[in-house]
């Protein structure tokens, strides 16, 4: 029996260490991951010439431009689950703003990226598993998961843009997501 409890305490103990070192994993290393995240959507945006644009395969979906401004509202939207703040500099920026030409386009996307990634560094690794509301209650959410969701949404955009890429004879840039 004493051999039993001081397996279970081992096993909690490997679990608790692997969760958190996990946990630490994800916080040290999402800045890096942000940035290539970053220059493979500039690298999408900048294989378009600007009038493929508002190139939208079908009307139930959204254009290029769309989607690129898709990701950075989105940005402004889930930022709030991390500050608690509905006003942000992105928020202000994007409505002041308002991205018409390809390089505005490019421009605004920089803001945002930079402007997300210079808020994940703000917060320590126990600031970010700290729990925060979240806009459907029954998940249940904390401040690096808000970004890791963010990062996932981009990749879910990116792949739809991609497609769409292909649609108008371009190759996607090669991947660099690691």
């Amino acid at each position: 029996m004493r051999h039993l409890k001081s397996t279970f305490f081992m096993l909690c103990l490997v679990l608790c260490c692997g969760i958190q070192g996990q946990a630490q994993y994800y916080s040290e290393d999402f800045s890096g991951q942000w940035q290539r995240s970053k220059a493979y959507t500039l690298a999408m945006l900048d294989s378009l010439a600007k009038d493929e644009l508002d190139y939208r395969p079908t009307a139930e979906v959204m254009s290029l431009r769309e989607e690129f401004n898709h990701l950075m509202n989105n940005f402004g939207f889930l930022q709030y689950y991390v500050t608690g703040e509905k006003a942000n500099e992105l928020t202000d920026y994007l409505r002041n703003n308002p991205p018409k030409s390809k390089q505005e386009l490019r421009e605004a996307l920089i803001y945002a990226f930079d402007y997300v990634g210079s808020l994940a560094e703000k917060y320590s690794d126990e600031q970010m598993q700290q729990a925060v509301p979240f806009f459907k209650e029954e998940v249940q959410m904390h401040r690096l998961g808000v970004f890791l969701l963010m990062r996932n949404h981009v990749t879910h955009h990116r792949g739809r843009i991609s497609l769409m890429l292909r649609m108008l004879g371009h190759q996607p840039p090669k991947y660099v997501g690691w």
